[in-house]
């Protein structure tokens, strides 16, 4: 079964339409009044909104034709090169969502070698353990110093 709905500025011309479009078979389903609302009232009139149905076996035949028509027109040339701009335009963006990729990847890694370069330089993050900071190395240096001078 077919559903479609048709507006139109009278019953009357929505009947036509329905009639036009599915066939003498179309049944009325439903008519309904559509009022426009705020300023588009003083614009615009109001419009009849009619749903009409007809069943698929009685559908008239010059729907089938044009169907007929536009499959006559998709010849296999025509097929095979919208597949193949398809297929292109499918590479390309597999290319870019890569190349997007890539460039966070690359980007990722730069900022992941900042920091780790900043951590190895104030001592801090360090993953060897070697050193507190420049601070805390001078500490040391002092205390040893200072060990040394009492041990003499």
């Amino acid at each position: 079964m077919i559903i479609k709905k048709f507006k139109a500025q009278t019953e009357e011309a929505a009947m036509l339409m329905a009639k036009e479009e599915l066939g003498s078979g179309a049944v009325v389903m439903n008519i309904k009044k559509i009022k426009r609302k705020g300023i588009m009232k003083l614009f615009k009139k109001d419009v009849v909104e009619l749903t009409a149905a007809v069943d698929n076996v009685a559908a008239p035949t010059e729907a089938k034709s044009k169907d007929k028509d536009v499959s006559k027109d998709y010849d296999e040339e025509a097929q095979s090169a919208i597949e193949e701009r398809i297929n292109s335009l499918a590479r390309l963006l597999e290319q870019q969502m890569n190349a997007a990729q890539n460039q966070e990847e690359d980007s990722y890694n730069k900022r992941a070698g900042a920091d780790d370069a900043s951590h190895d330089a104030s001592g801090f993050g360090s993953d060897r353990g070697e050193g507190y900071g420049r601070a805390q190395s001078a500490a040391d240096a002092g205390n040893t110093q200072n060990e040394y001078k009492n041990y003499k």
